[in-house]
């Protein structure tokens, strides 16, 4: 597996960035706060791509850094929102 992931950084590090993305917004909506928790594995685990990746020149390190910058941008920019959303139907009750 390890070979795997480091043979291919990019590909790997932006699924993992993609997976984690939907996993955390799936977090947000039922409310499961471990699974927010996450969030800080998933930048380890793209920092051991970026160290450990075979043939990774500064474009593809930024591709990936990217990548997990994009996801934890929409994770706070979704959290927002479905916390806006909660607090106007409270409001309206």
């Amino acid at each position: 597996m390890k070979a795997i992931i480091y043979k291919n950084p990019v590909k790997s590090g932006i699924i993992l960035n993609l997976f984690s993305m939907c996993l955390s917004i799936y977090a947000i909506k039922y409310s499961v706060s471990l699974l927010s928790i996450a969030i800080v594995s998933v930048g380890i685990l793209n920092r051991k791509i970026i160290d450990n990746g075979v043939c990774l020149d500064k474009k593809k390190k930024m591709i990936i850094i990217v990548s997990f910058i994009i996801m934890i941008s929409v994770f706070f920019i979704y959290s927002r929102y479905f916390h806006y959303i909660i607090n106007k139907q409270l409001e309206n009750m």
